[in-house]
């Protein structure tokens, strides 16, 4: 559950700076997450926050996330390099 909520995040974050860089482009500002949560921008910056946090625990995390103990009770690997 919690890779599937990481990667959704993660992927929205990404469509999100995509639109950013093609806004850019024409000259408009295209930030979804912005545009939909401008009248409440506490849930804006959470919605970031969270989409940081996704990013770094794909960074960080094995690719099943099933870690005990700082070894992947799964692939048993200890470390980024190993996953990837």
């Amino acid at each position: 559950i919690l890779n599937l909520i990481t990667s959704i995040f993660v992927l929205v974050g990404g469509i999100n700076w995509g639109l950013v860089g093609l806004g850019m482009l024409f000259g408009r500002d295209w930030n979804f997450i912005g545009v939909v949560f401008a009248s409440l921008p506490t849930l804006e910056i959470i919605i970031y926050l969270l989409v940081g946090l996704a990013a770094v625990m794909k960074i960080s995390c094995c690719r099943c996330m099933k870690y005990i103990s700082n070894t992947c009770s799964v692939c048993k690997s200890g470390n980024l390099q190993e996953n990837l």
